[in-house]
């Protein structure tokens, strides 16, 4: 049993993280604040398939009302620590959050 994810929505979550990051580092020095960033901006877009029934993680789908609550409480925490780590370093990956609709 346990968590199972596709080979291609692992892909797909090893590709945005790996490129968010490497975004981030060619702006500067290694910066704790964008490597976190990179790792919401992943777990943002896992959430987003989840909420969509796209993804499933392990979990029976569709998801309830109460899941598909508790899930969408955690993406707007997930939101809100991303724009924490915007402001403090990590702003060379704001066009992939705002390509993903994340920040306006």
């Amino acid at each position: 049993g346990g968590a199972q994810m596709s080979a291609l929505d692992y892909q797909r979550a090893c590709a945005l993280f790996t490129g968010a990051r490497d975004r981030a580092r060619e702006c500067g020095p290694k910066n704790n604040h964008a490597d976190q960033a990179a790792t919401l901006l992943v777990m943002i877009d896992n959430l987003d398939e989840l909420l969509e029934g796209n993804l499933s993680i392990g979990a029976k789908l569709p998801l309830d009302e109460e899941e598909t609550n508790v899930l969408r409480g955690v993406r707007a925490a997930a939101v809100a620590l991303l724009r924490w780590h915007f402001e403090n370093g990590a702003g060379a990956l704001l066009p992939i959050a705002i390509d993903m609709g994340l920040v306006k």
